[in-house]
């Protein structure tokens, strides 16, 4: 009878818990690796939104530059016909350097990068309730008989989700 029985567990047992074992490792490598791409998302949404401002900074500050400089035209000279000339000249001076302003070209980079993010967002969200799908496929496993048995013997606890935000 004991050589059945060592017999029935080399047969049936420690091929179990072998299996049970690597399928705990593979849905935590799953859930790891959505959590890595959860976080590449994030740097990336961060290095678009930090993009972003300063581009905003930039094009805000040409913009006060060229402010006063449109008012210092205002405020100069009188309105005979050489100060008119000279004042027409200087603003379209000023226009060349916005058509040529790369600065203001970049509203359509703007643009290009507020789409980008949006793309981003979604990303996230989607890479988030993947997690969270995963994440509850994994649990579910350490709580289910007989796998629960392998989950405390190698001490495979349950995992947190991710709370949309």
């Amino acid at each position: 009878m004991e050589v059945w029985f060592w017999l029935i567990f080399l047969l049936v047992v420690i091929p179990y818990i072998i299996i049970t074992y690597n399928q705990f490792v593979s849905l935590l490598a799953q859930v790891n690796g959505q959590r890595s791409n959860i976080q590449a998302s994030l740097v990336r949404r961060a290095n678009l939104y930090e993009k972003m401002a300063s581009i905003m900074v930039e094009g805000t500050s040409f913009e006060q530059k060229l402010q006063k400089e449109i008012t210092q035209i205002r405020e100069n000279g009188s309105s005979d016909l050489a100060n008119l000339e000279r004042k027409g000249e200087q603003l379209q001076g000023m226009v060349a350097r916005l058509e040529s302003n790369p600065d203001i070209k970049t509203i359509g980079m703007l643009r290009d990068m507020q789409r980008d993010a949006e793309k981003t967002e979604d990303l996230i969200q989607v890479s988030k309730e993947t997690y969270n799908a995963l994440t509850a496929n994994y649990n579910e496993y350490t709580r289910q008989f007989p796998s629960i048995l392998v989950a405390l013997l190698f001490m495979f606890r349950p995992l947190p989700f991710i709370h949309a935000d």
